[in-house]
């Protein structure tokens, strides 16, 4: 995420992202663009991927995005995000066909592994207990 910086509105937005599988893997990384663009990635096994997403629809604050990893594993998610933050987003996603995972991405990112200890598994522990508390309320 070194390197990762904030530009709403143009081409070169970088914004952290974050896929936390339900069988306690993750893969983080960025997208880079505006309304449309590229996403990079690794595995905690440090497996690179790499796709696009695109806001399908400004008026739903919505999109879709897909990728592959070099050891060919691929997903697919769709997601919905926050007007009000550039590049804060949340979503759920399937992995080869079967597995699902929660995506998550936004500046607060950063802050939250910081939080959690600089662990990327950790963040996925944690953001899970942020959406839980939010669905209590």
């Amino acid at each position: 995420m070194s390197g990762c910086t904030s530009n709403p509105g143009q081409g070169d937005h970088c914004t952290p992202l974050l896929a936390c599988f339900d069988n306690g893997q993750s893969i983080h990384g960025a997208t880079l663009g505006w309304l449309s663009g590229n996403i990079e990635g690794k595995t905690q096994d440090g497996v690179a991927c790499r796709g696009e997403w695109e806001i399908l629809s400004t008026s739903d604050a919505s999109g879709s995005a897909q990728f592959i990893c070099e050891d060919g594993s691929y997903g697919n998610a769709s997601f919905s995000y926050d007007r009000a933050k550039p590049g804060t987003i949340w979503g759920r996603g399937e992995f080869n066909a079967s597995e699902a995972f929660q995506v998550w991405g936004g500046r607060d990112l950063i802050q939250r592994l910081q939080l959690a200890g600089g662990h990327f598994d950790q963040l996925c522990d944690a953001l899970n207990g942020l959406k839980e508390r939010r669905s209590a309320l």
